[in-house]
C-alpha cells in the first residue's frame, strides 16, 4: 500500500527491495571515502583503520536489522510518522523531524564544500567553487522537482556509474599495490581499531534514508537481507579502496594526502597510453555518485519542512529557499580543514539521530503492542 502521508498524491509508487538496495549504494559511496584513510593514519598511526570500516559497517547492518523489523510492524509510514503517530508521539516526532531537518541541510552544505573544493583542485582548476556549486545545486533543485520516484529512479541509473569510479581506481592500481604498508595486523593491538570509530560512521552517511523511503515498499519487499548486501558491498569497497591507498602511497604518505581516493586516480596509466588525464573522467564517474546523495538529502530536507511547517505549501518555493540556505552555508568555511571539522560535527549529529530515532521508535512499538493488548 501507499504510505499514508502528505505525499501521497504526488508520489503514489511503491519502492521495491532491490531498489531501495541499490539506492543504499548510490547515496553513500562518494563523500567519507575522499578522505578517510587519511584522518584514519593520522589518528590510528597505524595501518588498521580496514578493521575500524568492517567493524563500523556490522554496526551499521544491526541497524537496519532493526529498523526493518520495526518497518514491519507500522507498513505504509515512515519512522517519524511512527513516532507522530502513537498518543505520547507528538511533539517528540516534530522535534526529530526538525533535527533532521537540521542534519539534512548540515549535511548538504558540508557534502557541496568538499565537492566544490574536489573539482577545483583536481577538475576546473580556473572555475570558482561559488560557480560549480551553483550548478551542482539547481541541478540537484530540478531532480526534486520529480518527487521521491524521480530521485529513487535517479539512484538506480546512477549506480553502476558509481561503482564503476571505484572499479576503475581498483583495477589500474592493484598491479602496482605493495600491500607489506599494511603489515603487521594489529602490531599495536586492538586499542587503535576503536580510536577510528569517530571518523568511519562518516563513511556510511546516508543509511538514514530507510528511515522514510520504505514507507513505499510494499510488505512483503520489506526485507533485511538485500540492504545488508549492500551495506556489506560498501564496506568491502572502502576497505579496498583504503588498503589501496595505503599499499601504492605508503602508510606515512597517506597521512599527508588530503584526498587519497582521488590521488589514486591521478596514479591510473591506461595501457598503450591512448587515453590520457584519465583522472578526469574517474572524477566526472565520482560526480554520478555525489549527485545522488545531494539530491537524495535535498529532497528529504524539502519534505520534511513541508510536513512540519507548510503541508499545503508551493514545494517549489520550499525547494528554493533550502537551495539558498545550502549555498550560503557551503561557503561559510574559507578553509578546507574547517570544512572537515565541520564534518565531524555533522557525523556526531547523524549517529545520535539515528540512535535517538531507533529507541522512540521501538518505544512506539511496545506502545501499540500495549494498546492491542487492552483492546483484546
Amino acid at each position: 500500500m501507499t504510505p499514508p502521508n502528505r505525499f501521497q498524491k504526488t508520489d503514489p509508487f511503491q519502492i521495491r527491495g532491490v531498489e531501495m538496495a541499490i539506492s543504499l549504494i548510490a547515496v553513500i559511496l562518494g563523500t567519507g571515502i575522499l578522505y578517510l584513510p587519511r584522518e584514519l593514519a593520522s589518528d590510528l598511526n597505524t595501518p588498521d583503520g580496514w578493521i575500524t570500516i568492517i567493524l563500523n559497517g556490522l554496526l551499521v547492518m544491526l541497524v537496519v536489522f532493526l529498523y526493518v523489523r520495526l518497518q514491519k510492524h507500522f507498513p505504509g509510514q515512515n519512522l517519524l510518522q511512527i513516532i507522530e503517530n502513537q498518543s505520547w508521539g507528538k511533539w517528540p516526532g516534530q522535534v526529530l523531524r526538525g533535527l533532521y531537518i537540521i542534519y539534512f541541510i548540515l549535511a548538504l552544505a558540508f557534502i557541496l564544500r568538499i565537492t566544490t573544493v574536489v573539482l577545483q583542485i583536481y577538475l576546473l582548476l580556473q572555475t570558482p567553487t561559488i560557480i560549480t556549486g551553483s550548478i551542482i545545486l539547481l541541478t540537484t533543485a530540478y531532480a526534486v522537482s520529480k518527487g521521491t520516484q524521480g530521485v529513487i529512479h535517479l539512484n538506480i541509473m546512477f549506480a553502476p556509474i558509481s561503482i564503476a569510479f571505484f572499479v576503475i581506481i581498483f583495477a589500474f592500481n592493484f598491479p602496482d599495490a605493495h600491500f607489506q604498508e599494511i603489515l603487521p595486523i594489529l602490531g599495536e593491538g586492538i586499542g587503535p581499531v576503536f580510536k577510528g570509530f569517530k571518523h568511519t560512521p562518516l563513511v556510511f552517511l546516508g543509511v538514514e534514508i530507510i528511515f522514510f523511503f520504505m514507507a513505499w515498499m510494499k510488505s512483503r519487499e520489506v526485507r533485511a537481507l538485500p540492504l545488508n548486501v549492500s551495506i556489506g558491498f560498501i564496506t568491502l569497497f572502502n576497505v579496498a579502496l583504503t588498503l589501496l591507498g595505503y599499499s601504492i602511497f605508503g602508510f606515512q604518505i597517506s597521512k599527508s594526502i588530503t584526498f587519497p581516493s582521488i590521488e589514486l586516480a591521478k596514479e591510473l596509466e591506461i595501457p598503450g597510453a591512448f587515453f590520457e588525464r584519465i583522472e578526469s573522467l574517474v572524477i566526472t564517474l565520482w560526480m554520478m555518485s555525489i549527485f545522488n546523495t545531494i539530491s537524495t538529502f535535498h529532497l528529504l530536507a524539502v519534505q520534511n519542512i513541508r510536513e512540519q511547517f507548510l503541508p499545503r505549501g508551493n514545494t517549489a518555493w520550499i525547494t528554493s529557499g533550502v537551495t539558498f540556505i545550502i549555498f550560503m552555508l557551503a561557503f561559510i568555511f574559507p578553509s578546507i580543514s574547517e570544512a572537515f571539522l565541520f564534518g565531524g560535527v555533522i557525523m556526531f549529529l547523524g549517529v545520535s539521530l539515528i540512535i535517538l530515532s531507533l529507541v522512540c521508535g521501538y518505544l512506539a512499538r511496545w506502545t501499540a503492542s500495549m494498546h492491542n493488548d487492552r483492546k483484546t
